[in-house]
């Protein structure tokens, strides 16, 4: 399913005219899809892959961590891949 898809999918729902969606960047690796939903003014909010999977991955050491015994997992952070450039907003 592309972002178009989710867009027009939400789009025709009165429920969801409120609220936001939200995609990784692999599944918004087209700009129209994005540009639509801001030209129909529906928010959306556009996370790198790995961002959108840390949580779980922080969740998922954990859970290893106090139920198998003998084995140690440590979560490596992600972090933000990328780097805002330009002016700065008041």
């Amino acid at each position: 399913m592309t972002v178009a898809d989710i867009v027009e999918h939400f789009l025709c729902r009165a429920d969801w005219v409120n609220r936001e969606t939200t995609v990784d960047r692999d599944g918004s690796c087209y700009w129209a899809g994005i540009q639509r939903a801001e030209d129909a003014g529906h928010p959306v909010i556009r996370v790198n892959h790995g961002t959108s999977e840390e949580p779980g991955m922080v969740a998922l050491t954990e859970y290893i961590n106090a139920n198998l015994p003998g084995l140690h997992a440590e979560h490596l952070p992600h972090g933000s891949t990328f780097r805002l450039v330009g002016a700065e907003t008041q």
